[in-house]
């Protein structure tokens, strides 16, 4: 007698005089319900806009931190590590974008790339999750480029004749004078022995005092001349060695030489003749002797 009604939200039925009614179109994941399905239409749905979650037809806007939708999305997504939000027109979090090289993001769920902190971690790759700590240039290099956030610092030695004591130096200091270090790299500089001086120009390497010359303590920066009475025969001598009586220096203090015949010395720093009534036959003497009436040579010798 009656026909029967679609149950509205559940079926419908568009045409008449039918014998069934068709079940209403069920929501989907990712869409929410433009019109809802009546006795005579079909529900009709459409795509989840990005900011947006669509989920048993009805769309919710993603408003948490470290969260965000594209489009279509069924539900909101957690941001990952490495990755910060995309916020787009009107505040919409509609996606993710790695972080720029110079920042990381450490853990998921961050809207925002945290930066390297120059001089300390630097991070050259995007989309990453650490920074890297920065080189310390050590002692004997120094800092060519400091560390920035992007890039490491480059640390180079020094050159010989350099040094740099403590880490982290931004340029090496030259040898005092004195001193040397003969190879790149060097974290000290080394006093020259005695004997020897340092060069001025490069501080690189000792040079040996000459021969007539020495230096008595190690760090010498220049040689003394032997004294009167001392000599030094050979380069690299650390202290000059005295004359003996009947010798005396040559004129540069090289070696000490015998007094000739006719001469004397009692100091071994010059030669004296010999006063009239006195002689010396002999070289090397440091006396000279008297001679008799006879010209015999007396056995008392005279040293005055």
């Amino acid at each position: 007698d009656v026909c029967d009604p679609c149950t509205e939200g559940d079926t419908y039925q568009p045409v008449e005089g039918q014998s069934y009614a068709i079940l209403c179109t069920p929501s989907q994941p990712g869409k929410f319900i433009e019109s809802a399905c009546t006795a005579t239409t079909d529900a009709t749905y459409k795509g989840c806009v990005a900011g947006h979650a669509c989920s048993d037809g009805q769309k919710t806007r993603c408003v948490a931190v470290g969260k965000y939708a594209p489009k279509d999305a069924s539900e909101c997504s957690t941001v990952s590590a490495g990755y910060q939000v995309v916020v787009g027109n009107g505040g919409l979090r509609k996606g993710q974008e790695p972080c720029e090289p110079g920042s990381f993001a450490s853990t998921s769920g961050l809207d925002v790339c945290e930066p390297c902190t120059g001089g300390e971690n630097y991070q050259p790759l995007e989309g990453q999750s650490y920074a890297v700590r920065c080189s310390a240039c050590q002692p004997g290099e120094f800092i060519e480029s400091a560390c920035n956030a992007t890039s490491d610092a480059v640390c180079k030695p020094c050159g010989p004749g350099e040094y740099t004591p403590a880490a982290g130096a931004t340029q090496c200091q030259l040898c005092p004078m004195g001193s040397i270090s003969g190879e790149e790299g060097s974290s000290y500089c080394t006093l020259v022995q005695a004997g020897f001086v340092g060069i001025a120009e490069n501080r690189t390497a000792a040079l040996p005092c000459p021969a007539g010359a020495f230096s008595a303590t190690a760090g010498a920066t220049e040689c003394t001349p032997c004294a009167e009475g001392s000599f030094a025969a050979s380069p690299g001598a650390s202290y000059c060695t005295t004359v003996e009586a009947g010798s005396v220096p040559n004129a540069d203090r090289t070696a000490a030489l015998p007094c000739p015949a006719g001469t004397f010395s009692k100091d071994g720093k010059k030669g004296v003749p010999c006063p009239n009534g006195l002689v010396q036959p002999s070289a090397g003497e440091r006396y000279c002797e008297r001679c008799s009436l006879t010209g015999f040579l007396v056995a008392t010798r005279n040293t005055t």
